[in-house]
């Protein structure tokens, strides 16, 4: 009976002490999960504040490198697109340089001028008007084009001569030459230089005016020298310059 008894004892003691461990155990199992949790929280809560005060680090935002991509790209492209205007620009210049020189030079090619030829200068009535020099010569068109004639003008050492023998504004017919006829006056001496043996040396000068195939206008000077004779004329080389009239 006291066998019995004793061993009662000694399960009833296990058993309480078998509890009590158990719910010590659970006790710190539960604390233990809660300090656990709460430590958790707590390195949670320090990571984000310190990712929140951490600085903007641009090299790792993925949205801020595609942008600056496309900035350079569009950078570069904007200097290509100034580089090919620019060349479009160069050569849209020298195009109109060419194409200026080649209108020059078909005008070049096309300009009309005036030439006098068949010069005659003789006093036709020695015995009763020996000081009257009649001086004769045409004006050509040699040109494939008709011009209009304006008007001529010679200069003698006699004085200024206003020549005559067209209309104004009288077109002028490619190899269908004018003849121009005009008085030139004499002094004492000249007529005894027309009446030597030597002849009488008598500078011209004129001028030809007249309008191009274009209705450009232009005034052809020339220079020359009459030897005058009672046997003939002849004329020294002579040269002829062009000038364009302007505010005609």
């Amino acid at each position: 009976m006291r066998l019995l008894l004793l061993v009662s004892l000694l399960l009833f003691s296990a058993g309480f002490i078998y509890n009590e461990k158990a719910q010590a155990e659970e006790q710190e199992t539960y604390y233990g999960k809660q300090q656990r949790e709460a430590l958790t929280a707590k390195i949670g809560e320090i990571n984000i504040s310190t990712e929140e005060n951490s600085p903007y680090d641009a090299g790792k935002d993925w949205l801020y490198r595609l942008y600056l991509l496309f900035t350079i790209i569009g950078v570069v492209g904007a200097w290509c697109g100034i580089a090919v205007i620019y060349q479009q620009t160069k050569a849209t210049a020298q195009a109109a340089q060419a194409t200026e020189r080649y209108v020059k030079l078909q005008e070049t090619a096309l300009r009309q001028w005036v030439k006098t030829r068949n010069w005659d200068a003789r006093v036709t009535d020695p015995s009763n008007h020996p000081e009257r020099l009649q001086i004769e010569f045409e004006i050509v068109n040699p040109t494939s084009a008709p011009i209009t004639l304006m008007w001529t003008r010679l200069s003698t050492p006699g004085g200024n001569m206003a020549v005559g023998g067209f209309l104004q504004n009288a077109m002028l017919i490619p190899d269908h030459p004018y003849i121009i006829d005009v008085q030139a006056g004499l002094n004492h001496q000249q007529q005894q230089d027309y009446l030597g043996s030597s002849g009488l040396i008598l500078p011209v000068d004129g001028s030809i005016a007249y309008t191009d195939a274009l209705g450009d206008k232009w005034e052809q000077k020339f220079k020359l020298v009459l030897i005058c004779s009672r046997p003939g004329t002849r004329t020294s080389e002579y040269i002829h310059t062009l000038h364009p009239i302007k505010n005609a």
